[in-house]
């Protein structure tokens, strides 16, 4: 269930920084000095968002096999205090969380692009923890994102068929396996060139899942728009 008593407090309350409990000059509830202290994504593979030699152009995953998505825009490298953050939110109804997210990743989103896609596609989450949750946390974080950018979400054009383990608590050899097939298509999408959105990309199964999904039904190219992205030294 939506925390409503946190969210009126956001709309009513002047913002205060979520990091250093300083009050913020801003209309974002976290400051400027705590900003430029998260961990930042650098130098990444421009498809998947590992990080790469500041020589390499991308990842030698993507150069022998490359994922159905044709490039990654991410925020931060998936570790603390983000892993706070990402857990408050999906786990502590802090929408909170989705707000500031939602708005740091649209800021790099318009220095990374010069043409954005037509539209946004929350990754879908299942029924089952739809229900358990109360709301679907890449929804949330794309909220901000299409006000900013001035984009549709097409938040009911895609569902998850099989209720499946989290990626991140499922072993690294059975992740392709446990997300094959998990999705469908309920709408046809009007956009040849879309974006999806998560909070966290682990292995990026999930994402080349949900992009082959929307390139096998008329959609051509696809992006992936996530908060944080987990590291090689962290998924093994």
């Amino acid at each position: 269930m939506i925390n409503w008593i946190e969210k009126a407090q956001w709309l009513c309350l002047p913002p205060h920084c979520i990091r250093c409990q300083g009050a913020c000059d801003r209309a974002l509830d976290l400051c400027q000095a705590c900003e430029k202290e998260l961990p930042w994504l650098q130098v990444a593979c421009p498809r998947c968002a590992l990080e790469i030699p500041l020589q390499a152009q991308q990842c030698g995953q993507c150069i022998t096999s490359p994922p159905a998505f044709t490039q990654t825009c991410s925020c931060f490298i998936y570790e603390s205090p983000l892993t706070n953050y990402i857990h408050q939110l999906k786990f502590q109804h802090r929408l909170l969380y989705a707000h500031i997210m939602g708005t740091l990743l649209s800021q790099q989103l318009i220095r990374h692009y010069n043409k954005f896609p037509q539209a946004i596609l929350p990754i879908p989450l299942h029924i089952k923890r739809l229900n358990q949750r109360g709301y679907n946390q890449a929804l949330e974080i794309a909220k901000p994102i299409a006000k900013a950018l001035n984009l549709p979400i097409l938040h009911k054009h895609s569902q998850r068929t099989r209720h499946t383990n989290a990626q991140a608590q499922t072993e690294a050899s059975k992740r392709a396996g446990n997300i094959q097939g998990a999705f469908r298509l309920t709408q046809s999408i009007p956009y040849s060139y879309v974006a999806i959105v998560d909070d966290v990309m682990t292995t990026g199964n999930t994402a080349h899942e949900f992009s082959k999904l929307l390139l096998a039904n008329g959609v051509e190219q696809v992006d992936v728009w996530c908060v944080a992205r987990t590291q090689v030294h962290s998924i093994i």
